[in-house]
């Protein structure tokens, strides 16, 4: 039997992420994570024309699931959670060739960047920086106050997983289990996870419609 996660478990999870301290940059940071995972190499283009790329978007930006027309979505097709209480998280069409590409090669000249853009690939292509936990922070993130707190990993995985079947999962442990699944299939690692994400314990409020 199917098992996907309910609307009302997907639905506080994009609104914790949109008044979260996440800059929404940190959405295509994640983007260039997996597009690396996808790649198998320590380097990748980003570009519209590069199939890693386009599947990297669309896994965490499609708002309908792969397949469906981009034109039957009304025009914004694509959305990004993250911070989007501050800036609308709906994106147009045009979203997939000059949105995160052109965010990311823009940062090859910034401070602190996750990333180094290689110039000389045509397209671009990107490569991990050693960066620490704090240096991503900095990077990612609004200033930590009180009001305003850095995204649960639990609810980027959450959004992540929010058209996946998740039925082969041990449902008993859905939180444990989904945020394993998204660190290993995005290429998240220690520095990312201690500098950028907030952990506790949320298996209560996760549900899901069989």
């Amino acid at each position: 039997m199917s098992a996907y996660l309910s609307a009302t478990s997907l639905a506080e999870a994009v609104q914790r992420l949109a008044n979260s301290c996440a800059k929404t940059r940190i959405c295509e940071y994640l983007i260039g994570l997996r597009t690396l995972t996808l790649s198998g190499s320590q380097e990748a283009q980003i570009a519209a024309s590069k199939p890693h790329y386009v599947t990297a978007v669309n896994e965490f930006t499609l708002c309908s699931p792969a397949g469906a027309p981009i034109e039957s979505l009304a025009g914004t097709p694509y959305f990004n959670p993250f911070g989007a209480a501050r800036a609308s998280g709906y994106k147009s069409p045009k979203y997939i060739s000059n949105g995160p590409s052109n965010t990311i090669h823009g940062w090859a000249t910034q401070f602190g960047a996750p990333f180094e853009v290689i110039s000389t690939s045509r397209p671009k292509a990107i490569r991990r920086r050693a960066v620490d936990s704090e240096e991503l922070a900095k990077f990612l993130l609004n200033p930590r106050t009180k009001a305003s707190r850095p995204p649960r990993l639990i609810d980027a995985a959450a959004w992540y997983f929010r058209f996946t079947d998740l039925s082969e999962l041990d449902l008993g442990h859905l939180q444990l289990e989904l945020e394993k699944a998204f660190i290993a299939r995005v290429g998240i690692d220690e520095q990312a996870q201690a500098g950028l994400f907030e952990t506790e314990n949320a298996q209560d409020e996760l549900e899901v419609d069989q």
